[in-house]
Parts: C-alpha cells; sequence; structure tokens
C-alpha cells in the first residue's frame, strides 16, 4: 500500500492497520542491529550474555509485543544499571536513533523527537541523531509557509501535493492543527476525487476515509454523495480481495461496521450493504453467505446455491452501473455556466485564454501558469528557457459538446494542442479544453502544455507518438500515473517495443497504446531522467538506440524493464 496512505491510517483514518507501526519498528531496529533475531540457519555457538546482549534481548522482545514505550523505558532502565558500560551506551543511542528514524518515516515528529534527544543526552556527539533533530526542526519551521503554498494548490486541484503538505504540517506544528483542519479535508475530497475519477478505488477509499475523520473532527457531517463514492470506492477495492491478497479480517470486520453504520444513517440503498458483505463472507471462506449476500443484492429472492464468482460479478456489474464522476460534484457551481457571444480574452504570463465564463477562465489561467512552470523545471528547463515567440492560446469551451464541435474530436478526448510551425519557426499554438472536465485543471492542460513545451525546446522537430505521448503522460498528477501503471498491469499482451516505436498515428484509440507509452517513458525516465527525452526528439529511434540514449546496458535490458512490473509513481516536483 502507498506509503502515503499508510501515513495517514497511523494518524487516525481507521484504528487498526494490517501492519502494526510497531512491528514496523520491530524491523527497522532489528536491520540496524544485524538482524541476527530473524535470520534462520542452525543458532550461534552459546556465549556469555553482556549487558548489552540482555539489554537488546529485552528491548526486541517488548518491540515485537507492540510495546514500544515499555521497550523505551527497558533501555533506559538497562542504562542506568550500566553507567559505566560503552556497549550499552552504544546500543542505547543506535536504538534511539533507529526508532527516531522510523518514527520520522511515520510523520510522529514529537515521539522521534523525544527518542533523538534521549539519544544525545547520552552522546552529545551522536551525529545522526542531531541532524535528525535538524531536519524535524526545519520541517516545523517552514510548516506554515508550506500551508500557504498547499492552500494555493487547492485552487489549482493539485490535491495530492496539498493532502501531503497539509498531512505533514498538522504533524510537526499539531497547535495549528485545526486551523489548518478545513484545508485538510478539502484536499482529502479533491484527492478521493481524482483517484475515484480515474478508478483508482483503493487510494480513493483511503481519501474518502480520512475525509470522513477529519469531518468528524472538524464537526462537518458527510454529504449523501462523499459517502456514496466512499462506499463504491470501498466495495470495488473490496472486490477485488476476495483472496486475502490485501486486508486481514479484522479490517474487513471494521469495513462493514463502519459502512453498515454510515448506510443507516443516510439512508442508503442495501445494494451497497449487502455486496460489502457478500465480499467479506467470500474473503472469510463462507460461501453459503456470501451467495446469500450477493443474491440479496441482485434482488433475486428465491433461489439457492448458485455459482458464488459468477454471482459476485453480477454484483460487480451492477456497482459499475453506479458509477458516476458527477458524484464529485467538481463541476458544479459557476463551472456549469457559459455565456453567448465572442470570447473573452484574458491575459496571463505566456497563455491568452479565452473564455466565455470569468471565473472559470481565471482558474484555468492559474493552473496553465502554474502547470507551464512546473513542468519546464521537471524537463530540466528554467520557465524563461522555454522560447514561445507567440503566448499560446487556450480556448476554454462551455461544454464537451462545444469542443468536440470546434476541435472535430470524438468522445474519448478530453482535451487538444495544435502546433503551427513553419521551418522550425512557431507561427500559432493553441490549446482547446472544456469547463465539465472533471481533471481540466490537473491533467488535461499539463498533458497539452507538455506537448508544447516539448516541441518547443526540440525546435520543432518530430518525435515518435510513444515518446511525445507517454511524456505528457508523466507530466499529469500521480492519479493518472496510477491509472495507466494499472492499465499496463492488466495488459495481457502489451506490444513489443518494435512495433510500439513503430505506433506513427498521432492519437490512436486504443487505451492500451497509452498504457504501454506511460510504462516505457517511466522505465526510461527512471534511468536516465526526463531531460533526456528532448534528445530524442529528430525522428524514429529504434529500440537500441533508446537503450544507448537512457543508459541501458543493451536492448534487452530495456526490454526486459518495460516488460516487468510497472515502475511506479515518481515524485512530481
Amino acid at each position: 500500500m502507498p506509503a502515503a496512505m499508510r501515513k495517514g491510517m497511523a494518524r487516525g483514518k481507521w484504528p487498526v492497520w494490517p501492519v502494526r507501526r510497531a512491528v514496523c519498528i520491530f524491523f527497522a531496529v532489528a536491520a540496524a542491529w544485524g538482524g541476527s533475531e530473524l535470520s534462520g540457519g542452525a543458532p550461534p555457538p552459546a556465549v556469555r550474555e553482556t549487558a548489552a546482549d540482555k539489554m537488546r534481548r529485552e528491548v526486541m522482545a517488548l518491540l515485537s509485543e507492540g510495546r514500544v514505550a515499555a521497550a523505551l523505558n527497558a533501555a533506559q532502565a538497562a542504562l542506568a544499571r550500566n553507567k559505566g558500560d560503552g556497549a550499552v551506551r552504544d546500543e542505547f543511542v543506535s536504538l534511539h536513533v533507529s526508532l527516531g528514524r522510523r518514527l520520522i518515516s511515520e510523520e510522529e515528529f514529537p515521539a522521534a523527537e523525544r527518542a533523538l534527544e534521549a539519544a544525545l543526552r547520552v552522546d552529545e556527539n551522536a551525529h545522526a541523531a542531531r541532524a535528525l533533530l535538524r531536519k524535524i526542526h526545519g520541517g516545523r519551521a517552514a510548516a506554515p509557509g508550506r500551508v500557504d503554498a498547499a492552500r494555493a494548490w487547492l485552487e489549482l486541484e493539485w490535491f495530492e501535493p496539498a493532502f501531503v503538505t497539509l498531512r505533514q504540517a498538522t504533524a510537526l506544528v499539531p497547535d495549528r492543527r485545526q486551523a489548518w483542519l478545513g484545508d485538510y479535508l478539502a484536499a482529502a475530497i479533491g484527492a478521493g476525487d481524482d483517484e475515484y475519477c480515474t478508478k483508482n478505488f483503493h487510494e480513493a477509499f483511503y481519501y474518502y476515509d480520512a475525509a470522513l475523520k477529519l469531518g468528524d473532527e472538524s464537526g462537518v457531517r458527510p454529504t449523501a454523495s462523499l459517502v456514496e463514492r466512499w462506499l463504491q470506492s470501498l466495495s470495488h477495492a473490496m472486490s477485488r480481495d476476495v483472496d486475502r491478497a490485501a486486508y486481514p479480517p479484522a479490517f474487513w470486520k471494521l469495513a462493514i461496521e463502519r459502512s453498515e453504520s454510515l448506510i443507516r444513517s443516510d439512508n442508503h440503498s442495501a445494494l451497497l450493504k449487502a455486496a460489502l458483505r457478500g465480499f467479506a463472507y467470500e474473503n472469510m471462506g463462507d460461501a453459503e453467505r456470501a451467495a446469500k449476500a450477493y443474491r440479496l443484492c441482485l434482488g433475486i429472492l428465491d433461489e439457492a446455491g448458485g455459482d458464488v464468482r459468477a454471482l459476485r460479478e453480477s454484483v460487480i456489474g451492477k456497482l459499475r452501473q453506479r458509477y458516476d464522476v458527477n458524484l464529485c460534484c467538481r463541476r458544479d457551481g459557476f463551472w456549469g455556466q457559459a455565456a453567448s457571444g465572442d470570447w473573452q480574452i484574458m491575459e496571463r504570463g505566456p497563455f491568452r485564454v479565452h473564455h466565455r465564463n470569468e471565473a472559470a477562465g481565471r482558474r484555468v489561467a492559474s493552473a496553465a501558469v502554474f502547470q507551464f512552470g512546473r513542468i519546464a523545471k521537471y524537463l530540466g528547463l528554467d520557465a524563461d528557457e522555454v522560447k514561445w515567440s507567440v503566448p499560446c492560446d487556450v480556448y476554454l469551451h462551455g461544454s464537451a459538446a462545444a469542443f468536440r464541435e470546434a476541435t472535430g474530436l470524438g468522445d474519448a478526448t478530453r482535451a487538444a494542442s495544435i502546433i503551427h510551425a513553419r521551418k522550425r519557426n512557431l507561427e500559432r499554438h493553441e490549446i482547446h479544453v472544456y469547463q465539465s472536465d472533471p481533471m481540466l485543471l490537473s491533467a488535461s492542460l499539463s498533458h497539452e502544455i507538455a506537448h508544447l513545451i516539448a516541441a518547443s525546446a526540440t525546435e520543432y522537430r518530430p518525435m515518435m507518438g510513444a515518446i511525445s505521448e507517454g511524456l505528457a503522460l508523466q507530466m499529469e498528477p500521480k492519479c493518472r500515473h496510477r491509472q495507466f501503471a494499472r492499465l499496463f498491469r492488466e495488459n495481457k499482451h502489451p506490444r513489443g517495443l518494435g512495433a510500439l516505436l513503430g505506433v506513427s498515428e498521432a492519437h490512436p484509440s486504443e487505451a492500451a497504446f497509452y498504457a504501454e507509452a506511460f510504462q516505457l517513458t517511466a522505465v526510461l525516465g527512471n534511468e536516465g531522467g526526463y531531460s533526456r527525452f528532448l534528445e530524442a526528439a529528430g525522428g524514429r529511434k529504434t529500440p537500441s538506440e533508446l537503450a544507448r540514449l537512457f543508459g541501458f546496458e543493451s536492448t534487452d535490458a530495456l526490454d526486459k524493464a518495460y516488460f516487468s512490473a510497472p515502475v511506479g509513481v515518481r515524485v512530481n516536483p
């Protein structure tokens, strides 16, 4: 599960998690101490137990039981009994530094400070402890400024970075938590909606669950729509876990209890409740009760028996019918309005935004400038290095229908960019988007701006379709990265590199192409950095040429990396 999700869970999303933090600390400390208790094979020869050995054994036993405070007290007592023993002092410092490092990774900053300060009281020259404390103090001092940046990101719908920033800030400065709670809640809902729109239901569930917890804390009652999205995400996530791959029974039990409470309090349909109970029963090996719940969900009251897996698939099909991105309410309010008549023009930085809705145009203009600077940096460029001889015209259409009429593009396309260049000299370039696109500000704009920046940086030389599209996908938010990584993982027969690089159509209609292009550019970018893609312009490249350009040992090495499991999600700057 993503680290960010585990951090959120550790601070109160749900009361339990499959891997308790104390157990994680136990393994971290074991690794720091050499991990002898975890290794297999024959036991070592018996030796006389030193005071340091005894302290280690006692502390490790307590940590293995999840009793972190007791373990630290035991270490303190051992130190007091053996003040002149240098080995005990060294073990004590090593333990506390290891715990401090782990607690920082879990964003338990006050506890980390206590552990690190204890290490320094024993050894004032413990440089690792001092460096970690400086890291905490620096983060705390920077937190208010970072919160201001996160609030700006909320307006730009750059939700996941805002969520992470606010989560860390509230952990670093708990006294300001209440002041920042409303922004934290908005970031959680926005990040959940991003994942819901891209059908990353595991991640959507965790963000929505954070939103429900934050709403409870701040006294904000969840809307029926939010509860519906939470339940849908939970249902879809757990429908893939009937073989117990991700969640233990205790988590299932909590999920069912909480979902039933929410369904009762908000008068939701019994459909989701029955579906969740069916998934839980099947996960626990009770096929008969699972089938009964599935039949109830499907409205089959008189029949008994039946193939459980077939019933489950029918239930999942019924759940899919409830999926609707409009439940996010992201484009309600002013986004649904567009005046008639001539375009109004708003100039901002390198963009001219043509709109018929001033509020929407202003948000698009701000997002375009933000994405321009971010993408230029990601490609290793300063913003002023991007030489656009004329501003980019961004046309914000009032509806999807108006967008399609203007561009002639089909239903699968949400944005388009057009470049008019003669002999590598830019004459005009434009972007077309529409107001009701739920991923307008974060994904659609960033994708098209990436195309225009890359074209400018390569002096409008041709770039292979897979490289061009994959590079633009890398500039989108991480929810889209997860989506295309998932699609590649689910693709049973991805085409080889030669065939992928040979696709000449600018925007093929098949979804598999974009998942494959994403995978290829993720693999190449992780190896050679995204600025190197600009060197790949100038016509078709063979797999062997790409392997050399990006530093792979051979074409086979690149091929193996491409066909392996998805490389994951890079961190956006």
